[in-house]
């Protein structure tokens, strides 16, 4: 690889991507320096990149809904997808609650973050159990306080993510009600700053980059019980909880299609419903595609890029 540039610059959602590169020897003899840089969710991933401090990132779905309403110059270049659909994100009651279903939640009190996953899966389960967002009343805690919160009976159910989700059912705080397998897309994308997109030699770094992540994601898949145990240590969690988290959590890379937009989309609409967002927004803009033939070959269709 020629003209690429001394550094890329990565952000991490707390410090799992560079392990699981370093854990599938993926970081050895880089054509370039790289520092990374770590953060407790995507939305001040997306921040660090519009301010010019990151050229790309790994993360949820959503934040780049929010960012494309605010005009934040970023785009999605990859996405995973988990076979086994979003089982790594759950809709959790207290231990023991006399809550057995969703449709019990009616004028129950659960904690989410608005604008994140959280509540989308909040959204969609109760579509899908016949209720609406307003049967319930949604608290706005983060994880830490929603597990509080559920231990105290301040809040009768919360949706979190692994490993929290996992931690909580293993401590015996929680219960697992739903998870959004089935309901949810089980996506997670790789967001680059357009001012490294434009820049030929950064572009290439994070085509170079993204390969070498396609091949670290296919390894933990093939290597669940290895990358658990380094997952454990890094996390400081007990093993059965990074074995949950793994298994749960584990994905491929795959296309940017239609499909992939067409799920996007529907997500965006959600939280226009939910009044989250100032105007109808076109998914498909979201996307930049122009790493499909690197990580994938030749594909037999084209999907519409900004």
């Amino acid at each position: 690889m020629t003209g690429t540039p001394n550094v890329l610059r990565i952000g991490q959602i707390r410090s799992n991507l560079r392990p699981l590169l370093e854990a599938a020897g993926q970081i050895e003899a880089l054509p370039y320096a790289v520092t990374w840089s770590s953060f407790e969710s995507g939305p001040p991933a997306i921040e660090a990149e519009n301010a010019g401090s990151v050229d790309i990132a790994y993360m949820a779905d959503t934040p780049p809904i929010f960012a494309q309403a605010a005009g934040v110059a970023v785009h999605i270049v990859a996405m995973t997808r988990a076979p086994g659909g979003a089982r790594n994100i759950s809709l959790l009651v207290r231990h023991q609650s006399p809550v057995r279903t969703v449709a019990d939640l009616r004028g129950k009190r659960i904690a989410i973050v608005p604008g994140t996953i959280t509540q989308y899966l909040l959204v969609e389960a109760l579509t899908d159990a016949g209720l609406s967002y307003d049967d319930v009343h949604p608290v706005s805690l983060q994880a830490p306080e929603a597990i509080t919160a559920l231990r105290r009976g301040d809040a009768d159910a919360a949706v979190l993510v692994d490993p929290l989700a996992a931690t909580a059912v293993a401590t015996g705080v929680a219960d697992i009600l739903r998870t959004g397998e089935g309901l949810l897309s089980g996506s997670n994308v790789l967001v680059a700053a357009d001012a490294a997109l434009t820049d030929p030699r950064s572009a290439d770094a994070i085509g170079d980059f993204l390969r070498r992540t396609q091949a670290a994601i296919e390894w933990a898949a093939n290597n669940e019980t290895a990358w658990a145990a380094v997952y454990a240590r890094i996390n400081k969690l007990s093993p059965q909880v990074a074995r949950d988290t793994v298994h749960r959590g584990s994905t491929h890379l795959v296309p940017i299609d239609a499909a992939a937009i067409e799920a996007q989309q529907h997500q965006a609409d959600v939280f226009l419903r939910l009044g989250l967002l100032p105007e109808k927004l076109d998914a498909a803009r979201q996307y930049d595609d122009r790493y499909n033939h690197l990580l994938f070959g030749d594909l037999n269709h084209s999907t519409p890029t900004r």
